[in-house]
Order: C-alpha cells, then sequence, then structure tokens
C-alpha cells in the first residue's frame, strides 16, 4: 500500500516538474529557439534573431 503512494507521489512530481520545466517555454518552437540560442552563445555566434534585431532600424 506505501509503495503505491510512493509510486503515485513520485509520478506526481515527475509530471508537475515537467509542466514547469515546458511552461517556461510558450512553445515547442520556443524550446528549439531558446536550445539553439543556448547553444550558439557557447560557441559565441550570434543568433539569426540577433542579425534581425540588428538590421530593423537600418536603411
Amino acid at each position: 500500500m506505501i509503495e503505491r503512494i510512493n509510486r503515485i507521489a513520485l509520478t506526481s512530481l515527475l509530471l508537475a516538474g515537467v509542466g514547469v520545466a515546458l511552461g517556461g517555454c510558450e512553445t515547442w518552437k520556443g524550446l528549439g529557439k531558446d536550445v539553439q540560442d543556448v547553444g550558439e552563445s557557447m560557441e559565441g555566434g550570434k543568433s539569426e534573431s540577433d542579425d534581425a534585431e540588428g538590421t530593423e532600424g537600418e536603411g
């Protein structure tokens, strides 16, 4: 009985953690962009969104 309660509690905590993690990004596309930006910052490069923001006011 206690093992079943522990399993339910652990599953609930896991699902809550996943919900919080996914709640940080509005969409899966947003998650992909976040991961891409982190990878590019680790490489020291600029992301495409940085390039687009820098050229909007020019011209």
